[in-house]
């Protein structure tokens, strides 16, 4: 995932959630993005990114059956937006995997930044 966003390969980074219309990415108290919103979001995103680097990050996966986990990933980064001061982020993100013909999903995400 953080290789991709570093290419901005917005199609491969894409492929690692599940597109489908139950997906929901929760990014605020009343933000709610579906794959199609989550998207154009990595589109925009992607158009005004100048410079990211993460500064630190820890990531604990939790076994949920066999083709169900729970990854717990967190930590602090570096970013400068088009127009903008570089500034750094804290975030913590918990993101629900499912194995799908054999390949791990994202199926449900929430992050929280500061």
């Amino acid at each position: 995932m953080v290789k991709l966003t570093y290419e901005k390969d917005i199609d491969e980074l894409m492929k690692l959630y599940e597109n489908s219309a139950d997906f929901k990415l929760i990014s605020a108290p009343d933000e709610v993005l579906s794959y199609t919103q989550l998207y154009e979001l990595y589109r925009t995103l992607f158009d005004q990114l100048e410079k990211q680097k993460i500064i630190e990050s820890t990531t604990t996966v939790y076994p949920l059956s066999n083709n169900k986990a729970l990854c717990v990933w967190a930590g602090q980064e570096e970013m400068k937006m088009e127009g903008m001061e570089a500034f750094q982020s804290t975030w913590i993100s918990t993101i629900l995997l499912e194995k799908q013909e054999g390949n791990w999903l994202i199926v449900h995400m929430h992050n929280s930044h500061k």
